[in-house]
């Protein structure tokens, strides 16, 4: 799948840091990456579900790790864990492929 480049018509407040508060997002980046929508609900091996949201871009955020092709919800697209830069709470992942863009974690963020 690849990346759509509609611009989303969602306007709002800024997404951000549910812990700290810190402005990660805006909202006008928040765009579907499969077919069910902007949010989706994926499960990790280890049996954790994450509700995830797509945007293109994000501000303020920290990858950790080296881009990983195992386990990826969006396939051709490697990920790498996303924390908050204020804070250091794990708000989503970033994923790299053809093009890219961040996942965040519904429960991470405040705004979505």
């Amino acid at each position: 799948m690849t990346l759509d480049d509609t611009e989303s018509p969602r306007r709002g407040p800024p997404l951000r840091c549910a812990r700290c508060g810190r402005e990660i997002a805006d909202p006008r980046d928040v765009f579907a990456m499969h077919a069910g929508g902007a949010l989706g609900a994926f499960v990790n091996p280890h049996g954790y579900l994450h509700e995830v949201v797509t945007v293109r871009r994000a501000c303020g955020l920290v990858r950790i790790g080296e881009p990983t092709l195992e386990a990826t919800w969006f396939p051709g697209f490697a990920w790498t864990l996303a924390l908050c830069g204020a804070c250091g709470a794990h708000v989503g992942w970033h994923f790299s492929g053809e093009g890219s863009f961040w996942g965040l974690r519904r429960p991470a963020i405040t705004g979505a």
